[in-house]
């Protein structure tokens, strides 16, 4: 695994020769010895191969002589070799906040994708209005996941990328979790554990996130979340809904379901909205979903509601996961899968025959208005750019009559774009009715505020 270097377990000997190396390599790198540069690098690797320091300095070589093929080569690598997100941090940091999805390196970087569809999806992200593109945050993490998925398999999604899409696998998060809904609700944890299998308590199912301690913190939270959503599950979904097998769950059995951190969270949500929609809009519920992550929130309402259309917009390589997910863990929908469009009136009744649809950004610039009367939006807002945040809000008041469900956090420092965007920088229309507006109750950092929009 990529990561700092101890210098208390190499040898002085190795550690001199180490650095001599070392330095040598940065001072030629910046005199356009560049095959030297390369001996010296080498010679480095060779006596500290997983030294995080020396792969971003050789990138970054790498980078400066606009050899972005082997850069991308290299950044692939390194994913594979440090799967989680601290790791590789600084490479993917370097990578996107220099980067466009235009830029050289991340044409080369699409170029090396085995997937035609996925392939197809990024170069006609990339060949859109450039108000659509991905934030540097999400560039950062367009090629964190896509690296993920190539690796891991997207049989495996929720293991990897998941972590990424509101799945929380750090442990302070989790003990953050566990006290503020311990404020807002009481549970006896220890009466549920005693009813789960100990090999299933024992079976540390995060161990590259973590500890024993923490794998035992993570399922008091399952507990925590399935109590808490289930006294709040008016819509009676725990009895009518389950999380798909597909992509490989985190997950442990409670009173006979298998409870993963999305079930939960996802029932929750749907209830907090849904008793805002009249009869007659959950009767003929017409939903799109911005930022859907693997379409948690639409394969559970699909079970639930009929006579419903779900339609979700996202950027590669989300859109690329939540159409496999969606597509074969609801069998016999009918699917409207991403393809290029010029018109509306081209893709109309088609578009409207189908259950699931699935589209790029910059499509919902070719949605009628006032065509939806349910708009989501959960935890992805906040990591795009000022222009683009007005740009959305001018098309969910465009396109919505209805519900609009706005799930982020509370305030965001964004680095990898210098933004820092908080709850009031959401720029509401003066005419949409307030109908919630609170901090969620299972995790203080967001807040959650339900508009409707005539």
């Amino acid at each position: 695994m990529i990561k700092p270097l101890e210098f208390n377990k190499i040898s002085k000997i190795r550690l001199f020769i180490l650095l001599k190396f070392y330095n040598l390599s940065l001072k030629y790198s910046h005199k356009n010895y560049f095959y030297t540069t390369i001996i010296l690098f080498r010679i480095c690797f060779m006596i500290s191969p997983y030294w995080d320091d020396l792969w971003l300095q050789y990138l970054q070589f790498l980078y400066r002589n606009k050899k972005y093929r082997k850069a991308a080569l290299l950044y692939k690598e390194s994913i594979y070799l440090s799967p989680n997100y601290s790791t590789i941090h600084k490479l993917g940091e370097f990578i996107s906040k220099k980067g466009t999805i235009n830029d050289s390196f991340h044409k080369e970087f699409i170029s090396l994708i085995s997937d035609a569809e996925l392939r197809s999806m990024l170069i006609s992200l990339r060949n859109s209005n450039t108000i659509y593109h991905p934030s540097k945050f999400w560039l950062y993490h367009l090629v964190f996941n896509i690296i993920q998925i190539e690796h891991n398999g997207i049989e495996n999604f929720k293991r990897s990328v998941n972590k990424n899409y509101f799945g929380w696998s750090h442990h302070t998060d989790i003990k953050s979790q566990i006290e503020t809904i311990n404020k807002n609700f009481t549970c006896d944890t220890i009466f549920f554990l005693k009813k789960i299998n100990k090999d299933i308590l024992e079976l540390n199912q995060m161990k590259e996130d973590l500890t024993i301690e923490g794998w035992m913190d993570y399922i008091r939270l399952l507990i925590l979340l399935y109590s808490f959503a289930k006294s709040q599950d008016t819509e009676t979904l725990f009895k009518n809904v389950e999380e798909s097998p597909l992509g490989n769950p985190i997950w442990i059995p409670i009173e006979g379901i298998n409870v993963s951190q999305d079930l939960p969270n996802t029932i929750f949500e749907i209830n907090t909205f849904a008793k805002h929609l009249t009869f007659t809009e959950k009767e003929n519920l017409n939903v799109i979903e911005l930022g859907a992550g693997h379409g948690r929130v639409g394969q559970l309402m699909l079970q639930k509601y009929n006579n419903m259309k779900y339609t979700i917009v996202d950027i590669p390589p989300a859109l690329f996961i939540s159409q496999w997910y969606l597509t074969n863990s609801l069998k016999g929908k009918n699917v409207f899968k991403f393809r290029e469009f010029h018109s509306w009136d081209s893709i109309k009744d088609e578009f409207e025959s189908a259950d699931i649809r699935f589209l790029l950004p910059h499509q919902i610039e070719m949605m009628p208005d006032k065509y939806f009367n349910l708009f989501i939006n959960i935890s992805s807002m906040g990591e795009m750019t000022e222009e683009q945040i007005m740009n959305w809000f001018h098309h969910i008041n465009r396109c919505t009559r209805g519900i609009f469900f706005l799930k982020q956090y509370t305030n965001l420092n964004n680095s990898f774009d210098s933004t820092i965007i908080s709850k009031e920088d959401y720029p509401s229309s003066s005419n949409w009715k307030v109908l919630l507006d609170r901090t969620n109750p299972l995790f203080s950092s967001f807040f959650e505020t339900i508009y409707r929009i005539e």
